[in-house]
C-alpha cells in the first residue's frame, strides 16, 4: 500500500529497504528514548521478509519518506499484541532527530491507523508509550491523534537497563475519521 500525506509518504517495502532501514533503527545514538534498544539482525528482517513481505494478517510495516527531500526517515507497523484481545497495536519510529517533533509521526499515525480501520474488521488499534503522561502535553498529544489514554503497564518493558512503565493508549472504530476524511483534512491543512 502507498498512501500520499502532506509532508510524507507511506510505502511498501522492498528486499532493498531492509539493509537501510536496519542500519538507521541500529544507530544508538538515532535511537529515540521512547525506543527499544534490542538488536535484530539484518537476516532477521530479510527472513521475515521472505517470508511474508513484511505484510500479512499478524504483521505489517511501511516505510516513512519525508516528502522536503525524499528521505527514508522512519518505519510503521502493526501488530498483533494479545492473543485474547481483538484489534491491533501500533508502533512507530522516526530514525533522524531532526526529523523529530515536526509533525511527521502525528500525520502518519492518523493516516496509518485510520488506513487499518479501513482495512481490516477490528474495533480497536492501540499503542504503547514511554512518555511521561504528568505532562499533559503528551495526553493533548495523544487526543490530537485521536487516540484515549487508557492506563498505565507497570514495569511492562526492560529498557536502557530498568524496567519502565509503558502507558496504553487506544482509538476505537466509531471514534475514528475515516481513510477518506483523514487525508482531506491533512491536505487542507496543506493549503
Amino acid at each position: 500500500m502507498n498512501i500520499d500525506g502532506k509532508n510524507v509518504l507511506l510505502r511498501q517495502l522492498a528486499k532493498d529497504d531492509i539493509a537501510e532501514i536496519h542500519s538507521k533503527a541500529s544507530q544508538y545514538e538515532g535511537v529515540s528514548k521512547y525506543f527499544t534498544t534490542k538488536i535484530r539482525t539484518r537476516q532477521y528482517w530479510e527472513k521475515r521478509f521472505d517470508e511474508t513481505g513484511l505484510w500479512d494478517e499478524t504483521y505489517g510495516m511501511l516505510k516513512i519518506i519525508a516528502k522536503e527531500d525524499s528521505e527514508l526517515v522512519g518505519v510503521i507497523w502493526y501488530f498483533r499484541s494479545l492473543p485474547y484481545a481483538e484489534g491491533l497495536e501500533i508502533g512507530f519510529n522516526i530514525f533522524d532527530q531532526t526529523k523529530r517533533g515536526r509533525g511527521l509521526i502525528a500525520e502518519v499515525v492518523k493516516i496509518f491507523t485510520a488506513y487499518l480501520f479501513y482495512t481490516y474488521p477490528i474495533p480497536r488499534i492501540q499503542f504503547n508509550t514511554l512518555v511521561d503522561i504528568s505532562d499533559d502535553k503528551h495526553l493533548a498529544y495523544a487526543r490530537s491523534l485521536g487516540f484515549t489514554y487508557e492506563g498505565a503497564m507497570r514495569k511492562a518493558m526492560f529498557i536502557r537497563g530498568k524496567y519502565i512503565d509503558l502507558q496504553l493508549f487506544s482509538a476505537l472504530r466509531e471514534e475514528y475519521p475515516s481513510l477518506d476524511t483523514t487525508l482531506e483534512n491533512i491536505h487542507a491543512a496543506a493549503r
